[in-house]
């Protein structure tokens, strides 16, 4: 097998846990928190991570991905976990891989 898959499987596990623990315990108001003027707030991070990885799966589904920031920040915590899950599943698969280049 190729090491490419793994490798990629072992980053995606580590965002997945890496943003869980981020969130644990977080405070009230934690998602509007900006850090300065340009800054981004977590729930906009969270939203463009989310941009990112669905931008990823379009590498093995074909299309685009444009998907509008959802109002309520467990939402966009949920939605980021389901993409997440969704490229993992399809870096798992060795056969879309001959595909890309």
């Amino acid at each position: 097998m190729h090491e490419t898959p793994a490798l990629l499987g072992h980053f995606l596990a580590a965002l997945a846990y890496r943003t869980q623990k981020a969130l644990r315990g977080a405070p009230p108001g934690f998602a509007s928190f900006r850090a300065a003027p340009k800054a981004r707030t977590p729930h906009e991070l969270l939203c463009h991570m989310n941009s990112v990885l669905g931008y990823a799966t379009t590498f093995f589904l074909g299309g685009s991905y444009r998907e509008p920031p959802l109002p309520e920040f467990a939402s966009e915590i949920a939605r980021f976990h389901a993409t997440l899950t969704e490229l993992a599943r399809w870096v798992a698969q060795a056969e879309p891989w001959a595909a890309i280049t």
